[in-house]
């Protein structure tokens, strides 16, 4: 009590007196009383002021008479005082004076005294004052801080109504939408976060993909249960500044009544990065374990490849030498040959396996393809049943290209299978050509009589010059082989 400062405004100079003296008298340190508005504004002014004397200070609370004389009177006065200083005023009024009392509770005044007051009561007011002023200040510092808190935070922050519709958004929601404030208050909660189901012209609530929006729901239910949700993730197609993206969240919600009227605090943590992140860690794990099975693959597959060799080699020596007698007839002979010939593809066949397992480029060279593709036809037919019929058309003229001769051979016999599975059943026709595009392409394309159009037969080509393919259909992974 002893520590608190009060100015007195009173233009009865009597009074004021006599209100000083009892001020005195109860503990309170009293400033000269002032007379007019005009001058308790300086007194406050000068209290505030670091250029003035020590001896001026401000203020704890003011006693300030409803009606003063000259031009200012007490209501005037305290709010121009509200304006520059936090000081508490108590008005001394009379019975006389309710317009003037109508008035003062706009400055919302921490008291009222009916002069002249007595001491009791006047000690009560002015306590009753000083606290409730104390109160307001700790509740008004609170609110400074939450509110920086909420402004500051780095989440999405919405204060949604029952319809949830915005009425409080946080700084870094404004920065996020790159929306004012004031444009996205009464919106609904996907048109100021800028959902593109919720931009459309059915608007937020009313999409085909509303029915499974991860907030909609969320906020629903927690307006109609009072049930609070934790981290509830969720996707929403954004369009933020002309540009669509995917925004990947973790949504929390929390039921609040402010006065009385059931609203719910959302926030939303942008989780996007970091769900790329473990999406990218798990591709490249997966990557990682395929790596890993195909160095097992080609650790088996060398294996296999050693004892297949074993197996080619007397049957390639063996035809060979059936070939050197010259008592052979021509159809013995031309069975022998293709025997030997298809030893011969076994043992490139094997090579290209050791290649594979030992994860070596294969060797390519400059050749011609009519030869290869010939023989791959000569194969084909020995092979695939009678009922199916092979056409082709190989243009003499097409280039060199520059190729592994055994991979293009294996290409070309997996092509020719692949057709003939398409028309086992019912019989058919599988058609082969080789020609010349108009880009100098060499192209080889492998059609059957199931096939809708040219566009749906699968096919290859290289250019001579650069030695690339392109391709159509399937055997991706070994057309890739070709150009490694």
């Amino acid at each position: 009590m002893e520590n608190k400062t009060i100015l007195i405004v009173e233009d009865d100079g009597i009074l004021a007196v006599q209100l000083r003296n009892m001020l005195i008298e109860l503990g309170y340190n009293v400033l000269e009383p002032v007379a007019t508005g005009e001058a308790a504004i300086a007194v406050v002014v000068a209290g505030r002021s670091d250029m003035v004397s020590p001896d001026l200070i401000l203020p704890d609370l003011i006693l300030m008479d409803i009606k003063l004389a000259g031009e200012m009177d007490g209501v005037t006065a305290a709010g121009r005082i509200s304006l520059v200083a936090d000081v508490p005023i108590i008005f001394l009024t009379g019975f006389s004076q309710d317009l003037l009392l109508q008035r003062a509770k706009i400055t919302a005044p921490y008291g009222y005294l009916i002069k002249p007051a007595s001491q009791r009561d006047m000690a009560a007011a002015i306590e009753m004052a000083l606290y409730k002023h104390t109160l307001d200040r700790q509740l008004r510092e609170s609110e400074r801080e939450l509110s920086a808190i909420y402004d500051s935070a780095p989440l999405i922050l919405m204060l949604l109504d029952g319809e949830c519709r915005v009425r409080k958004v946080n700084g870094f929601t404004v920065r996020f939408a790159d929306l004012p404030t004031d444009a996205m208050i009464g919106l609904y909660s996907g048109e100021a976060l800028r959902c593109l189901h919720a931009l459309n012209v059915q608007g937020c609530g009313f999409g085909l993909h509303c029915k499974e929006c991860a907030v909609r729901l969320t906020v629903l239910d927690t307006l109609e249960t009072g049930l609070n949700h934790h981290q509830v993730e969720g996707r929403m197609p954004l369009s933020i500044e002309g540009e669509e993206k995917e925004l990947v969240f973790l949504l929390s919600t929390s039921r609040l009544y402010i006065r009385e009227e059931p609203m719910v605090l959302v926030s939303i943590q942008d989780i996007t990065r970091r769900k790329r992140a473990e999406e990218e860690k798990i591709r490249l794990e997966a990557r990682l374990l395929q790596s890993q099975k195909m160095e097992s693959i080609g650790s088996l597959a060398g294996g296999i490849a050693h004892d297949l060799n074993n197996i080619l080699f007397p049957i390639s020596g063996l035809s060979e030498m059936l070939l050197d007698g010259s008592s052979l007839k021509t159809p013995e002979r031309e069975s022998i040959e293709q025997i030997y010939k298809s030893a011969q593809r076994g043992s490139e066949l094997v090579k290209q396996i050791l290649t594979f397992s030992r994860q070596s480029n294969p060797m390519k060279l400059p050749i011609r393809i009519q030869p290869i593709l010939k023989e791959a036809l000569k194969l084909a037919r020995a092979t695939i049943p009678r009922k199916i019929e092979i056409t082709n058309q190989i243009e003499a003229n097409c280039g060199m290209i520059l190729a592994d001769p055994t991979q293009v051979h294996q290409i070309a016999m997996n092509l020719i299978t692949n057709a003939c599975h398409a028309v086992e059943e019912n019989g058919g026709t599988i058609h082969i050509s080789l020609k010349k595009t108009v880009d100098g392409y060499a192209c080889i394309c492998v059609s059957d009589t199931n096939t809708v159009r040219h566009d749906n037969c699968p096919y290859l080509y290289w250019e001579s010059s650069k030695a690339v393919f392109a391709s159509k259909g399937f055997n991706n992974h070994l057309l890739r082989t070709v150009n490694q």
